[in-house]
């Protein structure tokens, strides 16, 4: 499992879409400071679901967008896309790769995809939580990670343990589980609460439905006494009510008498007042006639006044309309004596000299038009053949674009060959520097010696064989003589039970030994040697036979027989073994495949020399034709542009020839002569017009003024006749109003005694009036007497009726009265009954209703209460059982880690030594004692002796409350004495914090590991061990490493080039992977 890509688009200096292509092993990405090296970095941070926007460089999440450059407009989307080899099925997906797509808009929206499907963060974490990758992963250490690692807490590099032993899954599900537990014990404190306040309401409400059914009692005794006393109200209700009835019908009849003599009276009082009002009707009458007949001769008078005025008026307009006409026929008789007829000879002359200039210049104007068509003609020539011209350079320019096409088509060809040929060669490569790899970690001489597995080779498929004839010689020091072997064997560094051959003792066995059976093969023959191992081979090798298997060795056998599965058979001893695979037997099998890669990686650099030649011919081949074209293309434009010059003057001559068809020809004598005459003529005609016009507007106003006169005479005499009309009107008028003035001075007289009359019949009705008020105010007393009767019986039978219906007796009245002391005894014990229920005070109807739903919602809540403390329990459980795991996974990988830390640290710090041990989370790290020498070292031992046998130390407990232990860091480098790491210098910081990401890595290994500028701070020793764990470990993990060292490069797999131009756009401008040469090398790192 590994990271096969990573795509970028919009994402900070990668606006466009960017793929990295990375392979298992070491891959390198270089590049000057601010070329976007980091920014890579950050992506892959960030598409694994980093949420804060200070751990990919930014202030706000949107800082992420491509902000824009010179010419690129700013990104509305960020994507980076991070693929994940899952071959070897790490993780549980049934996919061989892992597709995670991190996508946000500038709007602030944000999505993931899964291998294309949408799905949440939570999704994403949870895949790669057993890998750990996510958002707290230790694999990817970006710039300033080295200084945070030495100086952060022990809480937090306790934190990257765990992220690394897979336990952020465990933490999350105990904190989901604790918040659950926090809100049940929550909800049963509340649930308590609700039970205590509704076992206090269970009392009260007991005391209430007593209470309740007391007071029902009593209410039915009171009921029973009101029972007795409403039947004796109705019937003294219903007698009032029969003495009210008859007073009221005595009181009406009183009534009807007086208003009928009232109706009599008031009919004669009608017949009164409107015989004067009829007198009265007739003498407004009369004098309203008179003041019209008055108001229609004042009319009169004035419209004869008015008709008089016009009259006049009239007679005055036709005295000036009269003395009009006289001027206009003056007028008329000057123009009919002015004459027209040297005007009219004049211009016929005109006309006669302008026919003669207008067939002159038509003459002309066809000879003008003859020579612009004979050049129009020979434009039209050339501009054909100049259209000849570009068509067969424009054939030309395609069959070059053709024969360009081709060529690029061989280049492309030739270069997918090469990149085929590179690509082999890098595989080869590849597979070698793995193999060298293997043979480097395997070879381990003793003391620079060469070991004997160095010297031989053996024939495919007998490895096995020879790992069982030579066991652990294979592994011994070649060395000249005896002397030598004795001092190897000595040293203090020798390991126990190491051999050594010398090489010039050995002798040669005797040939001629028969093989022990048939098909048997002499193990020599299949056997090759260096010259000063030949003896040793022979010697060891003699009478050692390979056969197919040890069942067909006869008995009497002396000699060794093995099978190429590795067993072996001793004929002298009987001793039979059988050889472990992956012993010495893969050293010989990697040493032969590594003569064989380095025959291939030969051979694919010569193809790809020979395909890279083909590459550069093909190229130069594209270049010619190129040339080529780029030269027609020069003459191609030159041809149009004489072309288009040509186009322009046939259409110049064409316009010009169309505007000479149409445009008279003016130019010359004539031209002056032709406007002098045209202007004689106009303006001769415009004064024949004007005099015309004069003549022919003044006989219209001589017609319109004699017009006039009649009107002003037929006005002047119909005023005249109107006037005299309505004078005779007016003496009309004036004389029958006096006649109607002197009919209303008669009528006044009879008026007195109808007045008097009418007098008298008012005092007799008013008197009327009176008695009847007086019989209509006892009629009301007699109703409202029997309205309230009527009231208090329909109340003391709706008394009556409640309580009957509640009592559920009959509701009627009594039909004797009760006697005085028997009403007074009832009277009495309803006021016993009312004071008992008073002393009751007020009771709730409802209480025993009430008191029977509060007991069951008391049962319902303590079966919840119950309920919650199942729950709790459990969750109690599942948070125990939780940090069970945590714990024993966390021992487990700290423990692994701590041991990983020791060995790294003495291979980073030769001499030195390191340790990780738990401390308290919270106080943080305590100053060390300084310490040196032996006594240290011993102290040291005891220290990683009791760490190993108690498992872990014992972290301090406060208030009784078991604390996670930190982790805290421990390093003394050679020849110094243990001291804080803050007071380590930079390069040395760098180490520690190397050792334990490497630490944490071998007791967990992460799929891959991206390391930013890790080694800045590290001179070139350091960074040879730092590139030596690299290499030894690089089988087992990726590392993909951002740095300026040239000495990281050359380690490098695969290498990347990252630039930045000033468009602010980071660009991939190099990539190397491993075999190419050198030089390749170097220049692709100055590029970057």
């Amino acid at each position: 499992m590994y990271l096969r890509s990573l795509t970028l688009k919009g994402f900070k200096s990668f606006p466009h879409r960017t793929r990295l292509e990375f392979g298992p092993g070491i891959s390198v990405i270089v590049g000057p400071n601010g070329s976007g090296k980091s920014n890579i970095t950050d992506a892959v941070l960030w598409a694994l679901g980093e949420q804060s926007p200070l751990a990919v460089r930014g202030q706000t999440m949107r800082d992420v967008l491509f902000a824009g450059g010179a010419g690129v407009p700013s990104a509305s989307v960020a994507e980076v896309e991070v693929v994940i080899d899952n071959s070897d099925g790490r993780l549980q997906s049934d996919f061989s790769e892992i597709s995670i797509v991190r996508r946000l808009h500038r709007s602030g929206e944000g999505e993931y995809r899964l291998n294309g499907a949408r799905c949440r963060l939570a999704d994403v974490l949870e895949v790669l939580s057993d890998t750990g990758l996510g958002k707290e992963m230790h694999s990817v250490v970006s710039q300033g990670r080295v200084e945070q690692i030495v100086m952060s807490r022990p809480r937090e590099r306790r934190l990257v343990i765990e992220e690394a032993a897979g336990l952020g899954k465990h933490r999350k599900r105990r904190h989901r589980a604790q918040l659950k537990l926090e809100r049940t014990r929550a909800n049963l404190e509340r649930l308590l609460d609700i039970e205590r306040e509704a076992r206090t309401r269970l009392r009260p409400l007991r005391r209430q439905a007593d209470a309740a059914e007391q007071h029902a009692r009593l209410e039915r005794q009171e009921l029973e006494v009101r029972y007795e006393l409403a039947r004796d109200a109705l019937r003294a209700a219903e007698e009032r009510a029969a003495r009210a009835s008859e007073r009221e019908r005595a009181a009406r009849a009183a009534l009807e008498r007086v208003e009928q003599e009232l109706a009599a009276i008031g009919e004669q009082r009608s017949r009164c007042e409107r015989e004067l009002a009829a007198r009265a009707q007739r003498r407004e009458a009369a004098q309203a006639s008179v003041h019209a007949l008055e108001g229609a001769a004042e009319r009169v008078a004035m419209r004869v006044e008015l008709l008089r005025e016009r009259e006049r008026a009239a007679r005055e307009r036709r005295e000036l309309t009269a003395a009009r006409i006289g001027e206009l026929e003056e007028e008329l008789r000057d123009l009919a004596r002015r004459n027209g007829a040297e005007t009219e000879q004049r211009i016929a002359e005109l006309e006669r000299e302008l026919a003669e200039l207008d067939a002159r210049r038509e003459e002309r104007k066809r000879e003008q038009l003859a020579e612009l068509e004979r050049e129009l003609d020979t434009a039209r020539e050339q501009l054909a053949a100049a259209e000849r011209a570009f068509a067969a350079l424009d054939e030309q320019r395609r069959a070059l674009v053709a024969e360009r096409d081709r060529a690029r088509e061989r280049l492309r060809a030739t270069e997918r060959e090469l990149s085929a040929a590179r690509r082999e060669s890098a595989q080869v490569g590849s597979e070698l520097a793995a193999v060298n790899q293997f043979l480097a970690r395997a070879g381990a001489p003793l003391a620079g010696r060469a070991t004997v597995i160095e010297g031989i080779a053996c024939a495919p498929g007998f490895e096995l064989a020879l790992a069982a004839a030579l066991g652990a010689l294979l592994d011994a020091a070649v060395v000249p003589t005896l002397d030598d072997a004795l001092a190897l064997l000595a040293g203090e560094r020798t390991p126990a039970g190491a051999q050594a051959v010398v090489a010039g003792r050995a002798r040669r066995a005797a040939a001629g030994a028969q093989p022990p059976c048939p098909g048997a093969v002499a193990l020599r023959e299949r056997v090759e040697a260096k010259p000063e191992l030949a003896a040793f081979v022979d010697a060891a090798l003699a009478d050692v036979w390979v056969v197919d298997t040890l069942a067909a060795v006869p008995a009497d056998f002396g000699g060794l027989a093995v099978t190429r599965e590795g067993e072996s058979l001793d004929g002298r001893t009987g001793a039979v073994a059988r050889v472990v695979r992956g012993g010495a037997e893969r050293v010989l099998e990697e040493r032969r495949r590594r003569d064989e890669l380095a025959r291939s990686a030969q051979a694919a650099a010569e193809r790809e020399h020979a395909v890279a030649k083909a590459v550069q011919a093909a190229a130069r081949a594209v270049d010619e034709v190129e040339r080529r074209r780029d030269e027609l293309e020069i003459e191609l434009r030159e041809r149009d542009r004489a072309r288009s010059v040509e186009r322009e003057h046939v259409r110049r001559l064409e316009w010009a020839l169309e505007e000479r068809r149409q445009a008279p020809a003016d130019e010359g004598p004539d031209g002056v002569r032709r406007a002098e005459i045209a202007a004689e003529l106009k303006a001769l005609r415009v004064e024949l017009e004007q005099r015309a016009a004069a003549q022919r507007r003044a006989e219209r106003e001589l017609e319109t003024a004699r017009g006039a006169i009649r009107r002003h005479e037929t006005v002047a005499t119909a005023a005249a006749r109107a006037a005299a009309a309505l004078e005779r009107l007016e003496g009309s008028l004036r004389r029958r109003s006096e006649r109607l003035a002197a009919v209303l001075r008669a009528d006044e007289g009879d008026e007195g005694a109808a007045s008097r009359r009418l007098r008298d019949l008012a005092t007799r009705e008013s008197e009327l009036q009176r008695a009847a008020r007086a019989a209509s105010e006892e009629l009301a007393a007699a109703r409202v007497e029997a309205a309230r009767s009527g009231d208090a019986v329909v109340a003391a039978r709706d008394e009556l009726a409640a309580v009957a219906g509640r009592l559920e007796l009959d509701a009627t009245a009594r039909t004797d009265p009760l006697a005085a002391e028997e009403r007074a005894e009832l009277e009495k014990r309803r006021e016993r009954l009312a004071r008992r229920r008073a002393q009751l005070g007020p009771v709730n109807p409802l209480a025993k209703e009430e008191y029977e739903r509060a007991r069951a919602e008391l049962e319902e809540l303590e079966a919840q209460r119950r309920d919650l403390e199942d729950a709790i329990a459990e969750l109690d459980r599942v948070i125990a059982e939780t940090d069970r795991m945590i714990r024993e996974g966390f021992r487990a990988t700290f423990e692994a880690a701590a041991r990983n830390f020791e060995e790294v640290v003495a291979h980073l710090f030769p001499g030195g030594r390191g340790r990780l041990r738990l401390v308290d989370a919270e106080v943080g790290p305590q100053p060390l004692a300084p310490t040196s020498g032996a006594g240290a070292d011993r102290d040291a031992a005891q220290d990683g002796d009791e760490s190993e046998g108690e498992g872990a130390p014992t972290v301090p407990e406060h208030h009784g409350v078991e604390r996670e232990p930190g982790v805290e860091v421990e390093v003394t480098p050679a020849g110094k004495a243990t001291r804080r790491l803050s007071l380590l210098s930079g390069g040395e910081k760098s180490l520690v914090a190397l050792a334990f990401l490497m630490a944490v890595f071998l007791a967990r290994p992460c799929p891959f590991y991206i390391l930013d500028e890790v080694e800045a701070a590290l001179d070139d020793v350091n960074i040879e061990r730092f590139l030596a764990l690299l290499r030894r470990y690089s089988d087992r993990a990726q590392f993909i490493v951002v740095t300026h060292q040239k000495r990281t490069m050359d380690a490098a797999d695969t290498l990347y080039g990252v630039s930045m131009g000033r468009d602010g756009i980071s660009r991939v401008v190099s990539r190397r992977l491993r075999g190419r040469p050198q030089q390749e090398l170097q220049a692709a790192a100055r590029s970057a």
